[in-house]
């Protein structure tokens, strides 16, 4: 009686296994099979549409056979559209596969000669994923030698399975009840495993870091009309980007002559360059950096930063020798500031976490005039750009990330700078350990980790360590490790390691992408036929793919006859500060500019 009852739930449990493994009402079926390790191998993914004609993007991916284990797949194989939708690209991620660059509704990849470690579940999707159906198929390597296949004996080995299951389970039933009877109370001592992390969910989850060319020209849009805000005098008290007049009346032409101390101030550290401007020729005599420290960013004497920064020009002019040279000087500062005039600047507010009370609304160049009084007497210009503030009116909540806002609410000045917070080397950091802390908080990183606390202290994942994963390319990411190891975290797996890995790639991808939104909006505003740009900062600088990314998006941004150039030589900021002080004393002052 136990056989006959049997063995009809053994024949649906097969008809159910492959009637799912076979469904034809999947956007995305894969076959593969069983190989003899050595011998040819493919794995083949067909769609219900053609890919040539729809123009998506595709991705294969291996995962291990046990999903439990599998948290992230391992990229085989990438096939990208132009933005034109003209031409794809396909590349193969991992050695040992074939490819031979055809979509149609099928995809093909082939191996020569099959290993053991490529056993495991191929799976193709479409990129971004959209919520389709797409199933998995396993290859399988054996040895080689022979294995019965036929479906009749599968059923038979099922069934006699089936019998000893409902054996074991009445057995096992019996022990249990016993033992419970014994103790009172059933065994809790096991605790359920925790979700799977996979590509999928991942990617559900940084969703919102995702900015596709739909959103980029609306933020284009935006960010023009808040520069004609500011551009305008009857809009301009109620712009966000304020683009307050810097009253440099004159450009440089290339005859300007003189020697320049420039003072670049850009938060955290203050640069000094000393620069001679000969016969159309640039020098760079001396320079040095100094660095604030923490206490010297917040405080009550107004006066405190500005002396700081005198007693570092007095320290470089007396440790180079230029106390008996005839220098004008330019300060460069990355703060809000309103002109006056070519020598009355005044402080808008304050941002970088920086906060020296007394200081909004004051004249920047006689603070630093008044510090400067026992040391020399200097001629000053400053120059400062807006955009960073963008979004401070809420145009930009509808691309900003829960994250973005919570890095927001922990800063000392809410609901400023917008943009700078999206895409600044500063925030960057901090930005990506939110985003860790989250995936830690669902389940989805470090599932064995006994303890996080260092992942949940604020400002612990620096952007330098940003900079150090992103920079970390090849398996088994020896650098991301050592990273995850120095802020405390001692137990994770290799899907860790990945996840880390594209938490980062994602937050500063969208940075790229903002930034050149940003330049080509003023690259479109300018008009003109060549424009060349000089790009500083942490992340341009330091990361390893920032210009590409930036250039790329850019040009996709602008129109083909708008041709643009992106330099970023080591002290050409300091310089053009040094041209346009020679160019402004030019205007004013021919033979002084020129002695």
């Amino acid at each position: 009686m136990c056989a006959i009852t049997i063995l009809p739930v053994c024949l649906l449990f097969v008809v159910i296994i492959y009637t799912d493994i076979g469904s034809t009402d999947a956007l995305i079926t894969c076959e593969a099979g069983t190989f003899v390790e050595g011998k040819p191998a493919s794995i083949s993914c067909k769609f219900r549409t053609n890919i040539t004609a729809s123009k998506r993007s595709i991705n294969m991916a291996l995962y291990p056979p046990d999903e439990t284990k599998g948290a992230i797949g391992k990229d085989i194989l990438l096939c990208r559209w132009s933005e034109e939708k003209t031409e794809h690209q396909c590349f193969l991620e991992e050695s040992n596969y074939m490819f031979d660059n055809t979509l149609t509704d099928r995809l093909t990849v082939r191996i020569p000669a099959v290993s053991s470690g490529q056993a495991g579940l191929y799976m193709c999707f479409f990129v971004p994923p959209e919520g389709t159906d797409a199933y998995p198929c396993e290859l399988i390597v054996d040895s080689g030698k022979p294995k019965v296949n036929q479906n009749f004996l599968l059923i038979i080995v099922l069934c006699v399975v089936g019998v000893v299951a409902v054996v074991c389970c009445v057995a096992l039933f019996v022990v249990i009840r016993k033992r419970r009877n014994k103790s009172g109370h059933s065994d809790e001592s096991s605790q359920p495993m925790l979700p799977v992390v996979n590509r999928r969910k991942l990617e559900e989850f940084l969703e919102d870091f995702q900015l596709d060319m739909q959103t980029l020209r609306k933020l284009m849009k935006l960010m023009k009309q808040e520069i004609s805000k500011g551009l305008d005098e009857a809009t301009s008290t109620e712009a966000v980007t304020k683009a307050f007049p810097p009253f440099v009346s004159h450009l440089p032409n290339g005859t300007e002559n003189g020697e320049f101390l420039v003072l670049d101030f850009d938060g955290d550290h203050l640069k000094a360059v000393h620069v001679k401007l000969q016969d159309r020729r640039v020098s760079v005599m001396e320079s040095e950096r100094y660095t604030f420290s923490s206490d010297s960013k917040t405080g009550e004497a107004k006066n405190k930063l500005f002396y700081f920064i005198a007693d570092c020009t007095n320290q470089f002019v007396k440790g180079f020798d230029l106390s008996e040279k005839t220098l004008h000087t330019a300060l460069i500062v990355a703060f809000p500031c309103k002109y006056d005039g070519p020598q009355t600047v005044r402080l808008v507010k304050w941002t970088k976490e920086i906060n020296h009370q007394g200081v909004v609304g004051e004249d920047l160049h006689s603070l630093l005039r008044e510090a400067l009084t026992e040391r020399r007497k200097e001629k000053w210009i400053i120059v400062n750009t807006e955009l960073g503030a963008l979004g401070e009116n809420g145009c930009l909540d509808f691309c900003r990330t829960a994250y973005d806002k919570l890095l927001d609410e922990q800063s000392n000045f809410h609901e400023s700078q917008v943009l700078e917070k999206m895409v600044g080397g500063r925030y960057i950091g901090e930005l990506v350990r939110l985003v860790l802390e989250g995936l830690t908080r669902e389940g989805l990183l470090f599932r064995s980790v006994p303890s996080r606390d260092a992942l949940f202290k604020r400002d612990s994942f620096s952007t330098e360590l940003v900079l150090k994963v992103e920079n970390d390319t090849e398996e088994p990411y020896k650098q991301t490790a050592d990273t995850l190891n120095g802020l405390g975290v001692k137990h994770f797996s290799q899907e860790d390691l990945q996840t880390v890995r594209h938490v980062c790639k994602a937050v500063c991808e969208r940075a790229a992408f903002l930034t050149a939104t940003s330049l080509a909006t003023l690259i479109k505003r300018i008009k003109q036929p060549e424009v060349i740009v000089v790009v500083d900062g942490y992340l341009y600088r330091r990361h390893p793919r920032f210009h590409d990314l930036m250039y790329s998006k850019t040009l996709e941004l602008v129109k083909p006859e708008l041709k643009f150039y992106l330099v970023s030589p080591r002290y050409e900021r300091s310089i053009g500060a040094a041209r346009i002080v020679a160019a402004s004393l030019r205007s004013r002052d021919p033979q002084t500019a020129n002695a």
